[in-house]
């Protein structure tokens, strides 16, 4: 970018806005208009945008009258399809944008709680909207002249977690029993949170690394406001948005505290500690009473595991923890790891002694839609094969003799049960759902007769029930408003082991056919899920939930159990629940969508900058469509030149578009001044010789095929450049030239970076790139080929050996490369796009050599060669501290050891001199902003060589590679 100020509208927008999420371009859109929306939907989905459409006005409604505001302009709802992950999102700048996406949650992972998904969500979203678009006094008046410039959104500027935090307290209604702010999920994650130490407000303030990471800005933000109404009244709620809604200067969130309850956050977050202590340690007590929990297997935590058992009692279960990939592990009887194979993060298994693990994972279907497709590991192999493509199909289990596969198969966000064969072919539909209907985590019985499952309707919430093949009939175990999940047969099919939060704690119950009574099996602080028995059903295994997030436990099943006074058929859900009906807007004036309806820019921001030489006067702007498939962002200013008898007046600016992840394409003019800094010709003292005007257009073509783990991406573009000189001072001999590229290039990752990674890790990052002069009007010629391959290494749960090479080579006489400096570059772009960051690496000639300066002739040449390693460790735990204001925080540290050697040379396959670096690195990852994490790196390197060599400290940000 041109500016410090571009570069911090680049970061801005990339921080605040979620435009990185385009939908599917591909599809036919649509939209109508309703009192306070316009909807977007693309074509089979109509049924579902006329419902959102209705959810939409009835959030308006509870969310205006609440926070006291009306947004100036309606707001674009997009229904998306493009994720099998219940999700949604929303931002305020260019305008009021949120994307739906339809698919409902199937499994316990605290989106569970809700008796309308699509309800429950656009209320979160469209607080979110209201929030964050509220504006008044002097910020109101600032966006009359200067529109909706991101600076005049107050409430933007506040820490996720309070942001997060009151979109989760509008969504949750105790009544009805819905939202994440009443749930047994949410409760048991506070729970723990209370058990080991309440977080500390400058920690939650920040994007965690430790459980439970983002989950952290709603938990603890929906409570913080629950808290706040308990102690101090609703009304406080809407007083602490409303005074916060005029705040022309970000970030402090203490100081508007003080203005409404005469407390500081920090004096506040002391009063929460001790209310949610009150509020959960009688629970705590209660439960330590007759506590019944089982032995950790593992004690990693984080994220969701399960584990299946195999006749011979051999067993797999998933492993996925902060610092490694997620692995199926297979394990004998006598508890030896026999293998270890790498799976997709969130996939879910089911085992055949004679087929396989049978793997449903989330995979790329193509570039914008992202689904769960299922795979097999066959016995005895240790690699997993895909056995369907976009096949939308969240959970499977295996049917008792291996023939056949029950699959749950989502089409058009609508659930349905699927019979495959063993090689995952569709052989028939079982049933189908409506839309609001769910069914997660089949079972098969031994007799291949019956399917369990998890089944939420939208009168009875979460229930098992069976389903009868024969009679295609549904038959409910449970009957009632407790959410159940996670069944598994046992017994021949005459037990039931499922997961339910009856008592308001998720735990584990015991079904028996014969008497249709339920058995609690175990009494847990945390939470059980996803039962199993093992062959003699001497022992069950599950998933359970602590601090540090998710194990695998066991419990010995030789004591005594509870029994519940429970028998299907007993509904008792909440009469607001029973009552409470679909609602609908019947779409009227359809129309087919167009981008430019919402394409034109909606702020504009002044620009002024003045040097001894120059002055720029102008303005910037940018631009989207609702469905954020066209992106712009543009300068013009007038530059004026008045130096040393130079005076030029020259309109100057750039436009940059993106369109998808397709294409990229921008233009740039800027006036300069050229210096002479001959000290035996001026005297020491620099001197303006002429102006300088230069040109750059630059456009490129991107294809894909994205991988969830690795990715293939080809490039093909061309940039042109014109410097020009004029206005030369006599006896100054200075040419005008050309530099003009086309080029295309091949890129290649699969490196991971884990919830704890100090760097990238487990793969490679490869770009081989084909540039050539030679078809413009060039001052160079020739063409250039680069290969830049960088490998990380994992030698330990955190320690990484990261190897770099790149080899540069160029025939006839092309613009040359060049090492040396330390390869301090924050590419702004490189935030906000990685796909405009492809498109302006064309002509990349310049590669780090640490212990060199930049510009050494002997460092510059048509070919070179550079070699890096670093071996990268941690420096010290987790730190995760800040202050409150400015708004920063030290997330963790690491160091760097590093060897640097390279070589540039002109003539002939022979290389040239290599030159040695050597030294060591401090790497400071650093958040800005509660939301915008950077390396900040601390370095000493010293160049081995005698004549070129430096010895030098420096404090640059970003990596050298």
């Amino acid at each position: 970018m041109r500016t410090p100020l571009a570069a911090l509208i680049f970061i801005t927008l990339s921080f605040f806005s979620s435009l990185a999420h385009a939908v599917d371009p591909r599809l036919n859109w649509h939209t109508f208009e309703t009192d306070h929306f316009y909807i977007h939907f693309a074509d089979g989905y109509k049924k579902l945008a006329e419902e959102a459409a209705a959810y939409g006005e009835q959030a308006h409604k509870k969310i205006s009258r609440a926070l006291s505001w009306q947004p100036q302009d309606k707001t674009h709802l997009v229904i998306s399809d493009e994720s099998d992950q219940a999700n949604g999102m929303a931002e305020p700048l260019t305008f009021n944008r949120s994307v739906i996406f339809v698919v409902a949650p199937d499994e316990a992972n605290s989106l569970e709680d809700t008796t309308h998904w699509l309800q429950t969500l656009i209320t979160h979203e469209y607080t979110h909207i209201i929030h964050l678009d509220k504006a008044a006094g002097l910020v109101k008046t600032g966006r009359s002249i200067l529109g909706r410039n991101f600076y005049l959104f107050p409430n933007v500027f506040q820490p996720p977690w309070m942001i997060e935090g009151l979109a989760t307290y509008f969504e949750t209604d105790k009544a009805a029993g819905v939202g994440r702010g009443q749930s047994s999920f949410f409760r048991m994650m506070m729970r723990m949170e209370v058990e080991q130490g309440i977080k500390p407000l400058d920690q939650v303030n920040l994007p965690l690394r430790s459980w439970p990471l983002g989950t952290s800005y709603y938990l603890y933000g929906v409570y913080f406001y629950q808290f706040l109404n308990a102690r101090y009244g609703e009304p406080t709620i809407e007083s602490l948005v409303e005074n916060y809604s005029d705040n022309l200067l970000p970030f402090f969130i203490n100081t508007n505290a003080e203005k409404v309850l005469d407390k500081n956050l920090t004096e506040l977050w002391q009063e929460f500690e001790v209310w949610l202590k009150e509020d959960f340690e009688t629970e705590l007590k209660r439960i330590r009473q007759q506590k019944r929990s089982g032995k950790k297997l593992t004690d990693d935590g984080y994220f969701r595991t399960q584990l299946r058992f195999l006749p011979d009692g051999r067993y797999y279960y998933i492993r996925s923890d902060a610092y490694q990939h997620q692995a199926l592990i297979e394990v004998s009887a006598d508890n030896k790891i026999l293998s270890v194979v790498d799976i997709n993060p969130g996939a879910r298994i089911d085992v055949h002694p004679k087929q396989g693990v049978l793997i449903s994972q989330l995979e790329f279907c193509d570039e914008y839609n992202r689904y769960y497709d299922l795979s097999i590991l066959k016995p005895g192999k240790n690699k997993i094969q895909r056995l369907t493509y976009c096949g939308r199909y969240p959970s499977a289990a295996w049917t008792d003799d291996g023939q056949n596969i029950i699959a749950v198969h989502l089409e058009k966000s609508r659930y349905e049960l699927q019979q495959l064969d063993n090689q995952a072919q569709p052989v028939k539909t079982l049933w189908r759902a409506n839309h609001h209907q769910v069914v997660g985590q089949p079972d098969v019985s031994a007799d291949n007769k019956k399917i369990l499952a998890s089944v939420f309707r939208e009168k009875s919430g979460w229930n098992i029930e069976e389903f009868n093949l024969q009679t295609a009939v549904w038959e409910s175990i449970t009957d009632d408003t407790f959410i159940d999940m996670y069944p598994q047969y046992a017994s021949n099919g005459q037990t039931v082991l499922f997961s339910s939060d009856r008592d308001g704690v998720f735990n584990i119950y015991q079904w028996q056919r014969h008497d249709r009574h339920l058995r609690r099996l175990t009494n847990v602080e945390g939470g059980a899920f996803k039962p199993v028995f093992n062959k003699d059903q001497t022992k069950l295994f599950y998933e359970s939930y602590s601090a540090k997030g998710y194990d695998l436990s066991v419990l010995d099943t030789g004591s005594t159990v509870d029994y519940v006074q429970h028998k299907a058929g007993v509904n008792n859900i909440t009469s607001a629940a029973k009552n409470q009906k679909t609602a609908f807007v019947h779409a009227a004036n359809i129309e087919d969508y167009s981008a430019w309806k919402s394409l034109r820019p909606r702020w504009w921001m002044p620009i002024i900058r003045a040097s001894n030489q120059q002055t720029e006067t102008g303005f910037q702007t940018s631009g989207n469509d609702a469905l954020g498939v066209h992106q712009y962002f543009m300068e013009l200013s007038l530059s004026q030149l008045d130096v040393d008898n130079i005076r030029s007046n020259r309109g100057s600016g750039f436009f940059n578009y993106a369109y998808a992840s397709r294409f990229v394409a921008g233009v740039q003019r800027r006036q300069s001044v050229l210096l002479n800094n001959d000290p035996a010709q001026f005297n020491g003292e620099p001197v303006a010789i002429a102006s300088r005007l230069q040109d750059e257009v630059f456009a490129a073509f991107i294809y894909s095929w994205p991988g969830v783990e690795s990715s293939v991406r080809v490039t093909a573009g061309v940039k042109l450049n014109r410097d020009r000189i004029g206005q030369l001072l006599p006896g100054i001999g200075v040419a005008d030239f050309d530099d003009d590229l086309v080029g295309v290039s091949l890129k290649y990752w699969d490196f991971k970076n884990y919830a704890r990674s100090i760097s990238s890790v487990d793969g490679s990052n490869i770009r081989l790139s084909l540039e050539s002069s030679d078809p413009g009007d060039s001052f160079f010629s020739g063409e250039i080929l680069t290969l830049d391959a960088r490998h990380y290494m994992r030698l330990g749960l955190q320690q990484v050996l990261a190897l770099r090479f790149v080899q540069g080579w160029g025939t006839q006489q092309p613009r040359p490369f060049e090492l040396g400096g330390e390869g301090a570059s924050l590419n702004p772009l490189s935030i906000l796009s990685p796909v405009a960051t492809e498109g302006g690496q064309l002509g990349q000639r310049s590669f780090p050599l640490r212990g060199y300066g930049a510009g050494l002739p002997q460092l510059r040449g048509r070919r070179m060669q550079l070699l890096s390693a670093e071996w990268r460790f941690p420096v010290g735990d987790l730190i995760e501290r800040g202050w409150m204001a400015p708004p920063l925080g030290l997330i963790q540290t690491s160091g760097r050891l590093f060897v640097d050697s390279g070589a540039a040379w002109n003539e002939g396959s022979k290389t040239g001199k290599y030159f040695k670096g050597v030294g060591a690195e401090l790497m400071l990852e650093v958040n800005g902003f509660y939301g915008l994490s950077i390396n900040w790196r601390l370095g000493y390197a010293r160049g081995l060589d005698e004549q070129l060599g430096d010895e030098l400290i420096y404090l640059s940000l970003g990596g050298a590679f």
